[in-house]
């Protein structure tokens, strides 16, 4: 009986960094895979891989902004080496993300133009739709490591506002949300010092904490922009393979269709062939049957004609033929007639010279 693997794919599936690597493959099934494939198919195979890695990559990296960012939060004073750590990896983040997505659209791109100007083969092919699938497989990894990215952002802003807002408290100025909010939005980098003056050196080192912090969100939001940018392109990906998911739900609505009219045609022909087979069966015993009757009805009629006709010679005084050669019948002829008359001696069988035509008016019936 087979095993259910259905729970461990999709284990596998959750886990982005997994790639079915553990999973048991027959190797001698990849060497003859490998050899039926075109260049242009190992081309296609080798660029996904190089994607999916570059992914990989990229949730690591995100991963390590986080860390970096919760790191810089828990410090008094933030060391500017450690800033520019940070700074050069979100950089480094946006730039991967710039240059994975044209590859993406580039293969999207192919796909469809082999949908439309390919072969009905090409269009239905196995490899065909292997391709989208893995596409699709793509865009959807890349789509959730860009929703980490942002959540992240978000959080890490969320977090320094509310440090900002204690920093301003310990300043001496007590503002509300709505200010710290206003003041935070400010493009500004000397907002603080027009708006706050601190009173002694504690507040002025809280108020130059926070106008640092100030800046990273400045520059935050700037990044959350470019992501906004992005998600506007993924919701345009997204939207574009709606007619594309119609179109399987629609195929698998009429196969679903299809089956269920197969399964009572299927039941329907069983049917038809138990019937067919009895009505071949009655058929054969009906002709049998008929045969049977017709043979014995000529028997009867054979031997009732048969009768009736010997009967009528036998009452009309007529000579009966005897062709068969019995010896002891002509001896007891020779003896209860010694000179019977005969009218033509001829015999079919001359070499026992046995008459065929005898007068039964001076033959005896007992004799017999």
């Amino acid at each position: 009986m087979p095993r259910d693997r259905l729970s461990e794919f999709r284990r596998k599936v959750d886990d982005p960094t997994n790639v079915f690597d553990s999973i048991d493959r027959n190797p001698s099934m990849d060497i003859a895979m490998g050899e039926n494939l075109s260049a242009r198919e190992q081309l296609f195979n080798q660029t996904t891989e190089e994607i999916l890695q570059s992914i990989s990559d990229l949730k690591e990296r995100v991963d390590l902004v986080k860390r970096k960012q919760t790191d810089i939060l828990a410090q008094t004073v933030v060391d500017s080496r450690e800033k520019e750590e940070l700074e050069k990896l979100l950089l480094d983040i946006k730039n991967s993300i710039k240059l994975l997505r044209p590859r993406i659209k580039r293969i999207e791109a192919d796909l469809k133009a082999e949908e439309l100007n390919g072969t009905m083969q090409a269009k239905t092919g196995a490899f065909l739709r292997i391709r989208r699938n893995r596409c699709d497989l793509i865009k959807k990894k890349l789509n959730d490591v860009i929703i980490i990215f942002g959540e992240t952002q978000v959080d890490y802003k969320s977090r320094v506002s509310k440090r900002v807002k204690r920093q301003l408290d310990l300043a001496g100025e007590h503002l509300s949300e709505n200010d710290v909010n206003n003041m935070l939005e400010s493009n500004s980098q000397e907002i603080f010092y027009n708006n706050v003056s601190p009173i002694s050196l504690a507040g002025r080192m809280a108020l130059d904490d926070a106008t640092s912090r100030h800046n990273e969100l400045l520059k935050l939001e700037h990044s959350i922009k470019e992501l906004q940018d992005i998600f506007a392109d993924v919701t345009d990906l997204v939207e574009s393979q709606s007619t594309m998911v119609d179109n399987i739900e629609a195929n698998i609505e009429s196969a679903v269709d299809y089956t269920a009219d197969g399964r009572i045609n299927v039941v329907q022909a069983v049917r038809h062939k138990k019937a067919a087979i009895r009505k071949k069966i009655y058929v054969i015993g009906i002709i049998v049957l008929i045969l049977i009757i017709l043979i014995v009805l000529a028997i009867v009629l054979g031997v009732v004609f048969g009768k009736k006709k010997c009967k009528k010679r036998f009452e009309k005084g007529q000579k009966l033929t005897y062709a068969k050669p019995w010896k002891h019948l002509m001896d007891k002829l020779k003896k209860a007639t010694p000179q019977p008359t005969l009218k033509k001696k001829h015999s079919i069988y001359p070499f026992l010279d046995i008459p065929t035509d005898i007068e039964l008016d001076t033959l005896s019936l007992t004799e017999f």
